[in-house]
């Protein structure tokens, strides 16, 4: 009898006269060896970006491998895990008789691209108010988005009908980096005063 699962089994057997008899046994599991687990993690361009990716690899145990990245939940063929999200996942190894490696916790981080910015501000402030303008630029990544004084992140680069003052900028590419700068709407020195009429 070959193919059978862990468990007990008990065996019939007749004599040739007719006569039969029976006796039982046990299948039990081998000890497994020791599968040895190691992933390598790649960032994700940002926060919200889905490009990270885990390499796996595995050793010991019986050829063919298989791996999953839920802790065991599902099982796929390939150690390599691709379009993920930032997170920690938990990726464990399987041999061909089921025995399982040692779960390593890896962690998908992200690394922004480094983005430029700068800020002009134009309509100096004078006997006026609420003229000032400011645009920003932004470079280094792609899909930027702009808010100022930690508004309501907007499409538009420039923000106008400013007051005198000191702003603070943002600036979030497609991947949800940001960056930060200061930009100053000036107050235009006083003119000469007019003569009496």
């Amino acid at each position: 009898f070959t193919g059978l699962a862990v468990g007990s089994y008990t065996i019939f057997f007749i004599y040739i006269n007719g006569c039969t008899g029976s006796n039982s046994f046990s299948v039990t599991a081998a000890s497994c060896p020791t599968i040895t687990l190691t992933s390598t993690p790649t960032n994700t361009s940002g926060p919200t970006a889905s490009n990270g990716s885990i390499v796996a690899s595995a050793s010991g145990g019986v050829l063919p491998y298989q791996y999953s990245k839920d802790g065991g939940t599902t099982f796929q063929s390939s150690g390599t895990f691709s379009n993920l999200v930032v997170g920690i996942y938990n990726v464990v190894a399987k041999d061909a008789n089921g025995c399982l490696s040692n779960s390593v916790n890896t962690n998908v981080s992200f690394t922004c691209a480094v983005i430029n910015t700068s800020a002009a501000t134009t309509n100096p402030i004078k006997c006026e108010t609420n003229t000032g303008v400011i645009t920003v630029s932004a470079s280094g990544s792609t899909g930027f988005m702009y808010n100022l004084n930690g508004g309501t992140y907007q499409v538009s680069n420039i923000f106008s009908s400013l007051a005198a003052g000191g702003y603070i900028y943002g600036v979030r590419d497609i991947n949800g980096c940001t960056v930060s700068g200061n930009a100053t709407v000036s107050q235009a020195p006083a003119g000469s005063l007019f003569l009496s009429v």
